[in-house]
């Protein structure tokens, strides 16, 4: 039996990035993933300005943004017309592309040594108000003070982890890379759709030499014509529905294969009464791609996983009131409440054709022209009212 005080389960963003903080502040920790190395997935492309703000916190932002791509201004467009463009603070890049398993390689070469890296499965695993025991399928057993689940929709061990549908295929997203021997004449672009319906929007933006496309649409089930013809023929089907795209885009053409991904909304229930073990990221809730805010729930969360976790070991047990003060964390609940809002949100106001949500369309249009975001739009709310 081996011994540790946090074992942290799978190796993603939140589970690699806890690694590597626990390990930085010297707690004794494991990180379990089933992969060595991590594959090529399609989720998280993209760093906007409050994501880097929040990876300042965890002392491995320098690394990050290192392997990122910066981008210094975006154009935002509707109907084949620039309507606005969005810059960086200060004239720093406001946004940055990375791809996704780039991005958690870099955190985890930023684990530090302390840490053991474990290749396995988890089979087993038993909770306390004391001590935990996973088991893996390497044989090994460890005993741990405190379980971190971070491994996404997968459940550790059948049954561990019980959760409810919010949102069944909440929205479907899209990604390929595209070329143009002309030339792009834009460093990155949001372009948003031509009539209230399904159609969300098309961002493109640059991850090193690629140009790199992301959409995001609502049409509820992967098996819509619209979702099998984007399988083969991306631009077709996106001309079809946002044709003065084509207008932006000129003679862009298909470089790479074909990434889709339906996104269900889920919650985890009764988390709150399991001694020993806390879930983080996607593992607690899952967020909508579209509304952008998946890498600040990561981000969130594994920050205050580890502002609780040295208090929680200065003291003996693992009982529920100090997993429930991770829960309860008015942080933590804030940004998951905000995440959810949005995901609903940014639906509504994609496909949405009653009188109000036309005239909140209406609104965005007006922003995007000023060029102020919706979190700029927030802290000049509450500033204002401060």
């Amino acid at each position: 039996m081996n011994n540790i005080d946090v074992a942290v389960l799978g190796g993603g963003t939140a589970g690699s990035l806890a690694a590597a903080m626990l390990g930085r502040m010297g707690i004794s920790t494991i990180l379990v993933d089933i992969h060595q190395v991590y594959p090529v997935e399609f989720r998280c492309e993209k760093l906007d300005g409050d994501q880097v703000d929040l990876l300042k916190k965890t002392g491995l932002v320098d690394a990050v943004l290192a392997a990122a791509t910066p981008m210094t201004e975006i154009l935002v467009a509707r109907h084949g017309y620039v309507i606005g463009k969005k810059h960086g603070k200060h004239g720093e890049p406001c946004e940055y592309g990375v791809a996704y398993e780039d991005l958690v390689n870099v955190i985890r070469r930023q684990i530090p040594d302390s840490v053991q890296f474990i290749c396995a499965k988890v089979t087993k695993i038993t909770t306390s108000s004391d001590r935990q025991k996973i088991t893996l399928s390497n044989g090994d057993t460890w005993s741990t003070r405190l379980i971190v689940v971070a491994t996404g929709l997968n459940n550790v061990v059948r049954g561990a982890i019980t959760r409810s549908e919010i949102s069944k295929c909440h929205s479907i997203s899209v990604g390929f890379d595209l070329t143009s021997k002309a030339g792009f004449k834009f460093q990155a672009l949001t372009y948003f759709a031509e009539k209230p319906g399904p159609m969300g929007y098309v961002s493109m933006f640059p991850i090193g030499s690629r140009m790199r496309a992301n959409v995001f649409v609502y049409h509820g089930d992967i098996r819509h014509p619209w979702c099998q013809e984007v399988r083969t023929s991306p631009l077709s089907a996106l001309y079809a529905v946002m044709p003065r795209l084509k207008r932006l885009l000129g003679d862009a053409v298909l470089s790479s294969d074909i990434q889709i991904r339906p996104v269900d909304l889920y919650a985890a229930q009764n988390h709150e009464q399991q001694p020993g073990l806390i879930l983080a990221g996607d593992s607690f809730a899952t967020s909508d791609p579209a509304a952008g805010t998946g890498l600040n729930k990561v981000l969130t969360d594994v920050d205050r996983v580890c502002h609780h976790i040295p208090t929680w070991l200065a003291t003996p047990g693992m009982g529920v009131e100090k997993i429930q003060t991770y829960y309860r964390d008015p942080v933590k609940v804030a940004c998951d409440e905000w995440s959810l809002d949005a995901a609903f949100y940014n639906r509504s106001l994609a496909s949405d054709t009653t009188l109000l949500w036309r005239i909140r369309r209406m609104g965005r249009i007006g922003l995007d022209m000023m060029g102020i975001s919706i979190p700029q739009l927030r802290l000049m709310v509450a500033s204002a009212v401060r």
